[in-house]
């Protein structure tokens, strides 16, 4: 397989279009086209900046509106027509530029200026967060991967999200990393929260999705690079099942879209379109569930970490972040820059 970017979500609105003209002595007629928001997803730009897109359709055209705030790109907005190119979770824009959509998470590609951008992000209420949504997604173990904006590679980490009293809409968090522990302080601002380092500065704006199983997480670096996850929760065999997930790949220098069908630890995947033309069909391999590391690679030392809730893909540094139940399908190639995004949930 190979890749993927950023982006972002929300609830369900309606806005009503109006058209009216009458004429004549036959009376008047009138006639109104109902467009509604599908979908609105809150998250990253992989470069770094908070992120929003909300896809919108009539039901049969469909436009995404954008914005992205922070430090990398500035403040920019705007909006993209889009066609739907297949199974309802691939678009593409007058550009040939794609875009993933799915009820759990997604990616777009959005322009300004001189930039282009890839956002990530999930599919979370444009509501503010309360206690009791705020009870589903603290008090856990999140696995992610972190992307640095510099090298542009990923890595794995740990992160805990907690609190002694959910009704304070703040708490504590600290990431676990090969060189030792960073910790913070957490509020909430509208349907995200903010972390903030020991000096009290603004670190990472972080958005939680309450899931049936697994609480979905994506992480926006204000200086800088993004991550994403899900929360730690070993996976077995039988939780797996039989899947059929779509996914989007992005490299450094390609895209492909496909699908990849799981059954327990197996999994085969083809490419239904690749922007170089060279399509993988039809391979297979196998899966290592809850796979363990060693954080410094240094034999000596006990120090191996278990990640529960991740597949790492037998023969290759490629780890997989999944969840039949709750829409996810992440794919991280630890040896290059390639990410993939996916879900057996298609938009609705």
């Amino acid at each position: 397989m190979k890749k993927l970017s950023t982006m972002l979500l929300s609830g369900l609105t309606t806005t009503l279009l109006l058209t009216g003209c009458g004429g004549g002595g036959g009376g008047s007629t009138t006639t109104t086209t109902t467009t509604s928001t599908k979908a609105t997803y809150t998250g990253a730009a992989t470069a770094g900046d908070f992120a929003n897109y909300s896809v919108e359709s009539d039901g049969t055209n469909f436009k995404i509106k954008y914005s992205v705030k922070g430090k990398v790109f500035g403040d920019k907005s705007g909006e993209i027509d889009v066609q739907n190119m297949y199974e309802n979770v691939f678009f593409k824009d007058a550009y040939n530029d794609y875009y993933f959509i799915s009820g759990s998470l997604g990616m777009a590609k959005v322009k300004f200026d001189t930039a282009t951008a890839y956002v990530v992000g999930l599919n979370i209420p444009q509501t503010a967060i309360t206690a009791d949504v705020l009870s589903n997604v603290v008090n856990k173990t999140y696995n992610i991967a972190d992307l640095d904006s510099d090298t542009g590679a990923f890595s794995l980490k740990l992160l805990d999200v907690n609190t002694t009293d959910v009704n304070s809409l703040s708490g504590t968090w600290t990431l676990h990393e090969v060189t030792g522990d960073i910790s913070g302080t957490w509020k909430v601002n509208n349907n995200y929260i903010e972390f903030y380092n020991s000096n009290n500065e603004l670190e990472a704006n972080v958005v939680l999705k309450p899931g049936e199983s697994r609480s979905g997480i994506i992480i926006d670096k204000v200086d800088g690079g993004f991550a994403i996850g899900l929360e730690a929760k070993p996976i077995t065999e039988t939780e797996i099942g039989t899947s059929t997930f779509y996914y989007f790949d992005q490299t450094s220098s390609y895209s492909c879209f496909g699908k990849v069908d799981v059954n327990g630890v197996n999994f085969t995947y083809s490419d239904t379109w690749c922007e170089d033309g060279a399509r993988d069909i039809d391979v297979s391999g196998t899966l290592k569930l809850n796979p363990q590391i060693d954080p410094d690679n240094d034999p000596s030392t006990d120090n191996n970490v278990t990640l529960n809730g991740l597949a790492k893909v037998d023969g290759a540094n490629i780890y997989i972040f999944y969840d039949a139940k709750d829409g996810y399908y992440i794919k991280i190639n630890l040896d290059q820059y390639e990410f993939s995004l996916g879900s057996n949930k298609p938009l609705q």
